[in-house]
């Protein structure tokens, strides 16, 4: 798949009238591209976890890591 370097961002996703949580979201520069989600460990939505989801985005797909600890 894709070799090219990988958009990312930092998102807050909501939904309308409840709470909102953080996730980071990594994917391919070129157009559209199957997704998957990574899971994070024990210590959260760390550099680890980010950089998991960016060497997902190098090889192609879209890669969303949430925050699963956001209520704590």
């Amino acid at each position: 798949m894709a070799a090219d370097k990988p958009i990312s961002a930092a998102l807050t996703l909501a939904r309308a009238g409840e709470r909102s949580f953080d996730a980071y979201l990594a994917r391919p520069s070129a157009g559209r591209a199957p997704g998957i989600v990574v899971l994070q460990d024990m210590f959260g939505l760390n550099e680890p976890i980010r950089a998991m989801a960016d060497g997902f985005a190098a090889q192609g797909y879209a890669a969303l890591a949430p925050n699963l600890f956001w209520r704590s």
